[in-house]
């Protein structure tokens, strides 16, 4: 019998251990012989992406924390001032329909999976390809394709975006931690009983400007 190359191995992974790549990647509970692919994205899908991430959610949002932000704050580079201060402290809220980080996306997706009765969905995953090693997020492919298939009984999955080169530091350069490897964007976001009108009408027009950008994105880069 022929064993096995290097090259199928990292093709065709039997276990999430085996996961060379996000491109590729094995089904952690076993329960599909056949290993979970993902397209990725090309330069300019990427290119694309993050500029329009850029233009109609980093900036309008304020969501940048890192200390460049905080400088641009500062009028030309004078020392912080109480002003200065009050307006990196009373920057706006981060908005919910945007999740950042392994652990908080996770949950989110577990949730789904589990069908809890969330008032938000998720309606995209981003994910950085030069992650390493790819096993943190392997089990994201299958999650997302489990959610769909849970949701409607249908194949395809939830929509992920596989971004190529160094897509985490470039991530990370816009929303502000040194490396984001991957986001989770809602399709909506619960409306208190108790928010006031204008703030409904703040939280509506964040939704309104998120799902647009999820709707480019789904349309046009997947």
């Amino acid at each position: 019998m022929n064993r096995p190359t290097k090259r199928q191995k990292r093709e065709n992974p039997k276990s999430w251990l085996h996961s060379h790549s996000l491109a590729c990647v094995a089904d952690a509970e076993g329960g599909s012989s056949e290993p979970i692919r993902t397209e990725v994205a090309s330069n300019h899908s990427k290119e694309v992406f993050l500029e329009r991430l850029e233009k109609e959610i980093i900036r309008p949002f304020d969501l940048y924390r890192g200390k460049t932000a905080h400088r641009n704050t500062l009028k030309d580079n004078s020392p912080a001032t109480e002003e200065a201060t009050s307006i990196e402290v009373n920057r706006p809220p981060w908005p919910k329909q945007i999740i950042i980080g392994t652990n908080q996306c996770t949950r989110a997706l577990e949730k789904a999976m589990a069908g809890e009765e969330l008032a938000v969905k998720p309606g995209l995953v981003v994910l950085a390809r030069d992650i390493y090693p790819p096993t943190i997020l392997s089990h994201v492919p299958v999650m997302a394709k489990k959610i769909a298939q849970s949701n409607d009984g249908k194949g395809g999955g939830l929509p992920i975006l596989l971004l190529p080169g160094r897509a985490s530091k470039e991530l990370g350069k816009a929303f502000g931690p040194k490396h984001v490897s991957i986001v989770v964007f809602l399709d909506n976001e619960a409306q208190s009983p108790q928010s006031g009108k204008d703030n409904a009408n703040e939280k509506s027009e964040a939704q309104e400007r998120i799902a647009s950008f999820v709707k480019f994105v789904k349309k046009n880069l997947l």
